[in-house]
């Protein structure tokens, strides 16, 4: 495993995610920060219920 490639697909991933957090924020008429801090909270909750 090529742990290099595999960093940069999650960083792939996030740049993805963070996009689509800046075009809820737009499209709600939201903060960016407060979109970006409620999907932190719902991720971390969701990794916690499939561990």
């Amino acid at each position: 495993m090529d742990l290099e490639y595999e960093k940069t697909l999650i960083e792939i991933d996030a740049e993805y995610a963070i996009d689509e957090c800046k075009k809820r924020a737009q499209s709600r008429n939201l903060e960016l920060d407060y979109v970006i801090s409620e999907f932190q909270k719902s991720f971390n909750k969701l990794a916690k219920e499939i561990q």
